[in-house]
């Protein structure tokens, strides 16, 4: 018997009999190691984290000009980042590094090169308080009145007049606060945080979504559940509070939403985050409304840095072409407290504008953006508000805003930061009395029913400041629809499972007139009964997660709306096979060399193990490759004599079923 083996030439193995294997190399097997000695913070201008880098490398890179590129950059890979979002468009993701040269200059060394589409730093973000008052005591709600309401206050945003009115929020919208963490336990917005109905405490990631038990959201800076860390976590448990405070409960203070879902996306930790961390913040957010249905209309942004990146601006563009808007700080100006001119000054993000592409995302069909400027109780721009006749919006109350604190407390902060989640909570209160508004309605309505204000005129680009009065009575109701139609054009398409035992099927479906949600049901035979995997849906697709054990599963589609529920579409079916590769082929390329192929049917390989036999009887092991490898050479065989292959997926100590088997005689 002749004994088969293969060396990687960058991995550790033995060379026998000269077989061996030659394949694409995965962008996790590169291991260079910087010297770091050479590490320095990067220079004057944007703060970013010394020695990182955030790398999107193109997807049709060699392996040479991959070896090429790590060289060169001296860097040393930390982890690769394809969030949920990105995946669904087909991104391959973001490669965070250390290098071990000066941030410029190993973006000097890394432009144009032909293995990366973009490479930028990790550029570090901070909110935007100017000042905080914590003892500031009863009666100072100002940003919430109105010049109607009692006590008054015309520079207000009007939303105590929404409450007169009886307009108070709805538990039906979602905003995402991207910031420091939230006190979930706060008496004043505990009522208001985020419960995920899709994920359990029990240590599972029970909708497959990448995070565990993310109960209340997620912590970017941490990279676990912990949304709240009550040795901080002030600024964004204040922006919490103006946003969704519980209003009408005798406690504490009323947000501009008296009832909505927050939902906590922590990225910062000390005040501070990163790029990579916002930009996972933003998809995660993305990928709940895409996943779950989610109304999720706006995400707070009370943060900033002057530091431009492709990769933040790409997440925004995700959001945007979700539905999602993102409202921003303008900025506090220097550190002097002067408000500088964004217009001439950039700031990040408030002065990324969706409308407009990146090389690696198509441009949105509407700016997304809102950036909020800060005005006083007497409807002065704030001294250390930014401002912008093109790049900032509007402006919003911003000065000695009384709000929720740690540990269930309150307190006055000055800021642009204070400033945004007054225009967020008037997103999220717009959007509950104008059911199925888009978010460029929303956008529009908010910045086309400004109140002209002096202060801002001609340094904002609408001149004026926030008013809820005249924007916030809802649209005159049609009459109640007629019960929608059943779906049509419904089909489930297994993707590819998890060598952990698990598939997404994706279910999909045309439009039912007059439909304002969608249900759909599973069961495991055709005639069997149905039961509800998802409900709410607000979109056309829908991805199930099921076991992959090769059965068949059943799927029905029903519609929604205020009149009731259509009939059940047609049942639809689909097989959700185990992770075991696919279609293993092999052909000779000469005597003593061929290819073997398969078909990647796991979502989860850590790589593969390939094995090869005489007899088909007795097998060995040939040796593994890693994942992204669905094609290898074999090299060293012998003419006229006859081999047998097959492949198996692995993850740490879980392994697939194997492939078919192929046989194959040399020539």
């Amino acid at each position: 018997m002749t004994a088969i083996s293969f060396l990687v030439p960058w991995a550790i193995g033995a060379r026998k009999n000269g077989i061996r294997l030659t394949l694409l190399a995965a962008l996790s097997l590169f291991f260079i190691t910087p010297s770091f000695a050479q590490m320095a913070p990067d220079p004057a201008g944007a703060e970013a984290a010394p020695g990182e880098l955030i790398v999107k490398f193109r997807e049709n890179a060699t392996d040479a000009q991959l070896a090429h590129a790590l060289r060169v950059g001296n860097m040393k890979i930390l982890r690769h980042i394809q969030t949920e979002a990105m995946r669904s468009r087909g991104h391959i993701g973001l490669t965070h590094v250390a290098t071990g040269l000066r941030v410029n200059e190993a973006l000097a060394q890394l432009k144009n090169h032909p293995a990366i589409d973009y490479v930028e730093p990790n550029y570090i973000y901070t909110h935007q308080t100017a000042s905080n008052d914590p003892y500031l005591t009863g009666g100072n709600l100002w940003g919430m009145d109105g010049d109607l309401s009692s006590p008054a206050n015309g520079y207000g945003s009007q939303a105590a007049e929404a409450w007169a009115n009886g307009y108070t929020g709805s538990k039906s919208i979602y905003v995402g606060i991207i910031d420091e963490g939230i006190q979930i336990s706060h008496p004043d917005l505990a009522p208001n945080i985020w419960q995920n109905p899709f994920e359990g405490a029990d240590g599972v990631d029970n909708d497959s979504n990448g995070y565990v038990d993310d109960i209340h959201g997620w912590n970017f800076a941490g990279n676990n559940n912990q949304v709240f860390d009550p040795a901080g976590d002030q600024h964004g448990t204040h922006v919490a509070g103006t946003i969704g405070g519980k209003g009408g409960n005798g406690v504490g203070v009323a947000g501009v939403n008296w009832d909505v879902n927050i939902i906590s996306a922590k990225f910062m930790s000390g005040g501070s985050g990163s790029t990579l961390a916002a930009v996972q913040a933003i998809d995660y957010l993305v990928a709940l409304k895409q996943r779950h249905g989610l109304n999720i209309v706006a995400i707070n942004a009370s943060w900033g840095g002057t530091g431009y990146s492709q990769s933040l601006h790409d997440s925004i563009i995700r959001a945007a072409k979700a539905g999602i808007l993102l409202i921003a700080a303008a900025g506090n100006g220097d550190s002097s407290g002067n408000g500088l001119n964004n217009d001439a000054v950039a700031f990040y993000p408030a002065n990324i504008d969706t409308r407009i592409g990146t090389s690696t995302e198509s441009a949105a069909t509407y700016d997304s953006v809102i950036s909020v400027a800060a005005i006083d109780q007497s409807g002065a721009k704030a001294a250390f508000s930014n401002y912008g006749a093109t790049k900032v919006h509007l402006g919003a109350p911003g000065v000695a805003i009384y709000s929720t604190l740690p540990t269930d407390t309150y307190g006055a902060y000055s800021g642009t930061s204070m400033a945004t989640p007054h225009v967020t909570g008037a997103a999220a209160l717009y959007a509950s009395t104008h059911p199925g508004a888009t978010a460029q309605q929303i956008r529009d309505a908010i910045l086309g029913s400004v109140i002209p204000t002096p202060s801002l005129a001609g340094i904002t680009a609408t001149g004026g400041r926030l008013n809820l009065s005249n924007i916030i009575t809802p649209t005159a109701q049609p009459a109640p629809p007629a019960t929608p139609s059943a779906p049509a054009g419904v089909s489930a398409t297994a993707g590819l499972s998890k060598v952990s035992g698990t598939a997404p099927v994706s279910i999909k479906w045309n439009a039912s007139s007059g439909a304002t949600s969608y249900t759909v049901k599973r069961a495991t035979s055709s005639t069997g009964t149905f039961s509800a995997v998802a409900s709410g849906i607000t979109s056309l697709t829908y991805t199930d997660n099921v076991t992959a054990n090769g059965g068949t599963y059943y799927y029905i589609v029903t519609a929604l709306n205020s009149a009731g529920s259509s009939q059940n579409s047609v049942t639809v079916s689909t097989i959700a096979q185990p992770p075991a590769p696919q279609n293993l082929v092999a052909s000779a390329l000469s005597s003593t060399q061929l290819n073997l192929a398969w078909q990647d049917k796991s979502a989860d390989e850590q790589g593969y193990v390939i094995q090869y036999s005489l007899d088909a009887l007795n097998w060995y092991s040939l040796g593994t490759v890693l994942t992204g490898t669905t094609s290898v050479t074999v090299s060293g065989t012998t003419s006229l004599r006859t081999y047998y292959f097959r492949v198996r997926a692995y993850n740490g100590s879980l392994y697939s079923g194997y492939s078919n088997a192929v046989k194959i005689t040399m020539p």
